[in-house]
């Protein structure tokens, strides 16, 4: 009987694995979600090179996942690298606390905390680099102390190999970097002694880089898919270092100014504990005054890579939290810290329990007092159940599908912006939607169309043309033979083509063919056959997650373009009030909807609704300055009352240090 316990409790670990992979599964999206999905999945499908760094690493196993015979959806299948990561994560996780806390109970509440956090569940689901990303990250945990404690050159070796890998994968590896450091500095007397051996640790790092020669063997071939054309080496370079967005840039985007980056900071830290729970993030922090006591150089270098990977990493990057969509690009930079985190837990757990068994007469009391915290996993468990339950959800799908839903046959499409591109290249180039289109990027990066290449080389030779006027003029000269759509307007340097709202994108067309008010309206009507619009109200509970929920935007986008056009062309301020209101409805965090309901109010001489309007639009981004000249102008020509005048410019210096009315002015000259 004795034997058959031992073994169910050796087999306990296993089942609780296999029944997370069961759960992991069940869960994993069949929708192409948004941010970067798309543009990995579609990288993956057609052996293209993904955007900068390049990714080689996920991609290449993308390609293997997405080529194995099962009849899985193609974006599912890469995803199951997720899944596989997330539970390899789990094993080392166990390893790595079992180094310093040998309770069989206390490591399986650990495990099954981050497996049910938040964050390391919800990117297990989809198919990202960060799933894989984490558990490089622990394997590089793992090596450094194991190293640390048998002073065997051979994990240093297996560290830096997994830091090449690491690297290949993404870059935020790095910051991992500060433990071995650490660790190896305690040990430089251990380091002496291998003296040669030293400079195979280098060797192995390049080995694992490896990968990257598949980013210039893909680009050679002409793939569909081909970020920064890396075949020859200052491409190549280029694309490592990431040069599009900036070099050591987190992304392309305005930096948060210092009171902007504490919110962020703030926002980071909510996010943490929320993930992992607030008692387990308490029993964290006793864990780190414990570990410190008892393992301080492990410790010390658990903290550092901690803050570095996490507070200062964030601070440093600056994210500009004004939307669901940035929030949900910021989050997946805290997997690793919150993972972390996470490592004292146990440590202190196991304190507590040590704690108690020296007040109570009996150990079992402390034990049972423990046992209380399988609550946790337990409650993270029914919080993320059903908020990572992506298997549920086709948001991403639909809206790439009702950018190309209603356009007429053989038409141009060009798209941008993260989301709505890389949705879009998924469902055309890798689901086979609506492959009568032409599909463009904007800029003529990245994504490879024969046909308007074709186009763009007749202008090649053209004196003094840059690339991007080379862009627009293929526009122009194709819109002659064929109808041309972009998701947002571009702009053109001549002024006898003009953007029609057409569904959720925009038609190029003639000045002298613009529509007329009866035409517009009828023609609104028809683009939105066949497509369903979703409201952020009224989105599940898994379509809540930050990306996700950023796709109404998009709709209340479009509605709120044709509101403007209205408004600018036709000076209908009901049919313009109509659709900017409609645009809130869909999206009531979407600002520019508010902005044209106070435009048209101001028209009416609606002051005070005016005003309320404008102002709500700055809750939700109060970094867009034109706002405040609304808000100005609201004050100025309809209240017309100076002391609100003054008091809105005195405003708006304070915020911004500058004077509202040089800026309006410059404003007004574009």
């Amino acid at each position: 009987m004795k034997i058959i316990i031992k073994r169910l409790i050796k087999l306990q670990f296993p089942i609780i694995l296999v029944a997370l992979f069961y759960i992991y599964f069940k869960n994993l999206t069949v929708d192409i979600y948004g941010g970067d999905v798309g543009d990995l999945v579609t990288a993956a499908y057609v052996a293209g090179v993904a955007h900068p760094p390049g990714y080689p690493l996920f991609t290449l196993l993308g390609f293997i996942a997405t080529h194995i015979p099962f009849s899985l959806p193609i974006v599912t299948k890469v995803a199951m690298i997720s899944l596989f990561s997330a539970i390899g994560s789990l094993i080392i996780f166990r390893k790595i606390i079992a180094e310093f806390v040998r309770d069989t109970f206390i490591q399986i509440v650990a495990v099954l905390i981050l497996a049910f956090s938040y964050l390391f569940w919800i990117y297990t689901e989809i198919p990202e680099v960060f799933a894989l990303n984490l558990l490089l990250s622990l394997c590089i945990v793992y090596g450094s102390i194991k190293f640390y404690k048998t002073g065997s050159i051979r994990f240093l070796y297996i560290t830096a190999f997994i830091f090449g890998l690491g690297f290949a994968n993404h870059h935020t590896i790095a910051l991992l970097s500060p433990l071995p450091i650490v660790i190896c500095t305690s040990k430089y007397k251990v380091l002496r002694k291998f003296k040669k051996r030293l400079l195979l640790i280098p060797m192995f790092f390049l080995l694992g880089t490896l990968p990257y020669l598949y980013v210039p063997l893909a680009a050679s071939r002409n793939s569909i898919l081909n970020w920064d054309d890396a075949r020859n080496l200052p491409n190549f370079i280029n694309l490592i270092l990431r040069s599009d967005y900036g070099t050591f840039s987190a992304g392309n985007f305005p930096k948060a100014v210092f009171d902007g980056k504490i919110l962020i900071l703030k926002q980071y830290l909510i996010t943490v504990i929320s993930s992992i729970s607030f008692p387990a993030f308490c029993i964290s922090l006793i864990g780190a005054i414990v570990g410190f006591k008892k393992h301080r150089v492990i410790t010390i270098g658990m903290l550092v890579v901690i803050l570095i990977s996490g507070p200062i990493f964030i601070f440093y990057s600056g994210f500009p939290i004004y939307d669901t969509f940035i929030l949900g690009t910021a989050e997946r930079f805290y997997l690793i810290s919150s993972v972390l985190v996470l490592f004292f837990f146990p440590i202190g757990l196991f304190g507590i329990k040590t704690f108690f068994s020296s007040v109570f007469s009996k150990k079992l009391y402390a034990t049972l007092l423990v046992s209380i915290f399988i609550i946790i996993p337990l409650l993270l468990f029914k919080a993320n159940y059903l908020k990572t339950d992506l298997s549920l959800t086709h948001l991403g799908d639909n809206l790439a599908k009702d950018y190309f839903r209603n356009l007429p046959k053989n038409s141009v499409l060009i798209v941008e912006g993260d989301t709505k591109s890389f949705n879009a290249w998924y469902v055309h180039h890798v689901l086979g939607f609506r492959p009568d289109i032409e599909l463009v990027q904007l800029g003529n990066i990245a994504l490879t169309n024969k046909y308007f290449n074709s186009v763009v080389e007749k202008n090649k030779n053209k004196p003094n043309v840059n690339d991007f006027d080379k862009f627009t003029d293929a526009i122009k000269e194709i819109s002659k033979t064929r109808n041309v759509y972009s998701t947002s307007p571009i702009t053109l340097n001549k002024k006898e083509y003009v953007w029609v709202p057409s569904g959720l994108s925009v038609r190029l067309v003639n000045a002298i063919d613009k529509p007329t008010k009866d035409v517009f309206k009828s023609q609104v009507i028809k683009d939105f056959e066949n497509i369903k619009i979703p409201e952020r109200a009224n989105l599940s509970l898994p379509e809540r997650n930050l990306i996700l929920s950023d796709i109404p935007t998009y709709y209340a986008e479009a509605f709120s373009r044709i509101g403007d056009y209205y408004f600018n062309n036709y000076a209908d301020f009901v049919a313009s009030y109509y659709y900017y209101k409609y645009s809130t409805v869909i999206d009531p965090q979407y600002s520019k909807g508010y902005v044209g309901k106070s435009r048209v109010e101001n028209q009416l001489n609606k002051c005070n609704e005016a005003e309320n309007d404008i102002k709500q639009a700055i809750t939700y981004l109060p970094t867009e300055k034109t706002y405040y000249f609304f808000w100005y102008l609201t004050a100025v020509e309809c209240f017309k009352e100076p002391a609100r005048t003054k008091k809105i410019a005195k405003f708006y210096e304070e915020l911004f240090h500058r004077n509202i009315t040089d800026d309006l002015k410059k404003e007004l000259k574009k």
